[in-house]
């Protein structure tokens, strides 16, 4: 990340009652003015302000010109931060840890701790792993391998290892009082806590779908058999029944309705086993649903596009070049990313590609980015990857600005909306850095 403090410049426009010239944005329809600084040239590579006034940055930056100086890069620049290769495809999803540590699993039978690009630490499994590994608060890893074994590893040691009756590839879902979710090929969804097991819930088929946990501690997983499960404390809630295999990993937002894909090609919105709405797309639906700040549900299909949908209709759709079975995950900003086949990587919004990333395999996994907007995700060509598109200079911004000494030790409130980084009440749009199309 880039150190903002190391390339100050004073403006005298800046942070004063000067009688810097003012623009009004028209592009603001709010109630409130809102105004930008019009500011003179500056020689790229040094920010317009002084440390005292990072917290009027959103009145420093002004067009392209500007951001490039501030950003230190070409509006429209793709970057690979860095690639690590395992010994095997890496289908596996990464998770990022609060120290930047990203950790993933790899057809080798390893589970990898990477930061920087450099290993940290690897430990071996019996099987492949392509299950995704989830972290716990105190640094402890879970992942499930082929070996039917979900393993608990901090700092590249075993703490504990649980058997199940067959090979793990659905994902563990951590409860907050440490309770382990995962399902099995043996048909069981798991709860499991210090290596011991807690209960087990049978379903009719194996379970490749991961689980995801609800404020009343209410699992929800989907199975082979084609049911969507709510299992709490191993009693069923309620099942719904999709029509096909349900592989995808269920969602569910903060009114409790649940997210789904299936085999059957539709995506489902259930509630208390009840359908909401369902949207049928032009294949299976093994790419497990995201939700939007707004409330639009993303996902991945078959038939090679990425679909936005809300309360049943479709938004707009992505068409990638093969299919998407990957998840896709969204920033702050309204960027998805996601993977395909097709062995890229893309940056989409409001249906429109912002770019795509290369690589050398198909892309499976499921990204992921971290708070300065790099996205990291693994490819069957053994690798992980570390890319970074130019929108993620915003996260870079907001994340330098609240790890400053602001003035009078008070850091400044941070907010992203879909158009807008407002710093302290003050909106910076984003179309006026010219990072986003």
């Amino acid at each position: 990340m880039m150190d903002i403090s190391n390339s100050i410049r004073s403006n005298p426009y800046i942070g004063t009652e000067s009688s810097a010239p003012r623009t009004r944005n028209k592009a603001d329809s709010g109630s409130a003015d809102c105004f930008i600084e019009s500011l003179p040239e500056i020689e790229p590579g040094y920010m317009m302000m002084s440390p005292a006034n990072l917290r009027n940055i959103a009145n420093a930056v002004s067009g392209i010109k500007a951001a490039e100086a501030v950003l230190g890069f070409e509006s429209g620049k793709l970057k690979k931060e860095w690639e690590f290769k395992t010994g095997g495809e890496v289908n596996s999803s990464p998770c990022i840890g609060p120290d930047g540590t990203v950790y993933v699993g790899s057809n080798d039978g390893k589970l990898y701790a990477v930061k920087g690009g450099m290993k940290t630490w690897e430990l071996e499994t019996g099987g492949s792993i392509q299950s995704s590994p989830c972290l716990g608060p105190d640094g402890t890893v879970y992942a499930g391998s082929s070996d039917g074994r979900l393993y608990a590893a901090k700092d590249g040691k075993k703490i504990w290892e649980f058997q199940a009756g067959k090979r793990i590839s659905s994902s563990p879902c951590l409860g907050p009082d440490g309770t382990v979710y995962f399902g099995s090929d043996d048909g069981k969804l798991y709860a499991v806590k210090d290596g011991k097991k807690t209960w087990d819930f049978e379903t009719g088929s194996p379970v490749h779908s991961s689980s995801c946990l609800g404020t009343d501690e209410t699992v929800y997983v989907g199975s082979d058999d084609g049911r969507l499960y709510a299992v709490n404390n191993g009693t069923k809630s309620w099942e719904f029944e999709t029509g096909g295999m349900v592989e995808s990993s269920p969602c569910i937002d903060p009114d409790g309705i649940v997210y789904v894909g299936s085999d059957s090609g539709k995506l489902y919105a259930v509630k208390d086993g009840k359908k909401i709405w369902e949207y049928r797309t032009g294949s299976m639906v093994r790419s497990s649903p995201c939700i939007g700040r707004d409330g639009t549900v993303y996902a991945g299909c078959h038939d090679g596009k990425l679909y936005a949908i809300k309360d049943g209709e479709k938004i707009w759709d992505f068409r990638a070049s093969h299919r998407v079975s990957s998840s896709p995950c969204v920033s702050p900003l309204g960027v998805v990313y996601v993977g395909s086949g097709d062995g890229k990587l893309y940056a989409v919004k409001d249906g429109v590609k912002q770019w795509d990333y290369q690589a050398d395999g198909e892309i499976n996994s499921s990204p992921c980015f971290d708070a300065g907007g790099i996205v990291y995700v693994g490819s069957s060509d053994g690798k992980l990857y570390a890319v970074k598109g130019p929108e993620s200079a915003i996260s870079e911004i907001a994340l330098e600005i609240n790890n400053h000494d602001a003035v009078e030790e008070q850091k400044p409130d941070i907010e992203i909306e879909d158009e807008w980084i407002c710093i302290d009440g003050t909106r910076l749009p984003v179309k006026q850095l010219g990072l986003m199309a």
